[in-house]
């Protein structure tokens, strides 16, 4: 589960707008089950051990918007996320992942 605290500043109002938008995610691990699946069937093998019930990640991402009708706009965001502490509770295991995004969606303002 991730909970985000972002914020976004959007430098234009025109046609095609850009945007940064940056902050932190709280993550929680819901479920740590590991299961086997061959073809059809799934098998329960037990849990991870030493997995982190919650973690901190930054995210940043900068964002262009273009205006579709007065409402409605097509967007592109692409992004970076990366974790602070790594996933692993055991202090041997340092592994802290970073991920890159690309997002496209259509917005609709009410």
């Amino acid at each position: 589960l991730d909970v985000p605290l972002h914020v976004r500043y959007r430098f234009n109002d025109n046609k095609v707008a850009f945007s940064v938008m940056g902050g932190l995610s709280g993550n929680f691990v819901l479920d740590n089950k590991i299961y086997l699946k061959q073809g059809d069937s799934k098998e329960y093998m037990g849990s991870t051990d030493d997995i982190r019930n919650f973690n901190v990640t930054t995210d940043f991402s900068v964002g262009i918007e273009y205006a579709l009708a007065p409402k409605i706009k097509l967007m592109l965001e692409p992004g970076f996320r990366y974790f602070l502490q790594s996933l692993s509770e055991n202090s041997a295991i340092n592994y802290k992942p970073y991920t890159f995004s690309l997002s496209t969606s259509i917005g609709i303002e009410f």
